[in-house]
């Protein structure tokens, strides 16, 4: 079941489960493949390319221009999180 009660096939509960999968997975390693299915990319990403997603980064908030209405939170780190897709060629 979603969020509006609707029952979901194990497909659809794949596909609302994948992006927090992917999270979960760039939080613990910092990169994830993924084999493109669809189309709506092309001709720059075609069916079949593996992309490589990566990430992990974070700034302390003292180094930054917050550092003056920090406070408190002066030593505290913001997660940014980059995403660098590069494109594999499929066979």
């Amino acid at each position: 079941m979603n969020e509006t009660g609707a029952v979901l096939g194990p497909s659809a509960r794949l596909e609302e489960a994948a992006p927090h999968l992917l999270a979960e997975l760039l939080r613990r390693c910092g990169e994830a493949r993924i084999r493109v299915a669809g189309t709506s990319m092309l001709p720059l990403i075609r069916p079949g390319d593996v992309l490589l997603v990566q990430a992990d980064f974070s700034i302390v908030v003292k180094e930054t221009a917050l550092a003056k209405d920090a406070g408190d939170f002066d030593g505290d780190r913001i997660p940014i999180h980059v995403s660098l897709v590069m494109r594999h060629t499929s066979g």
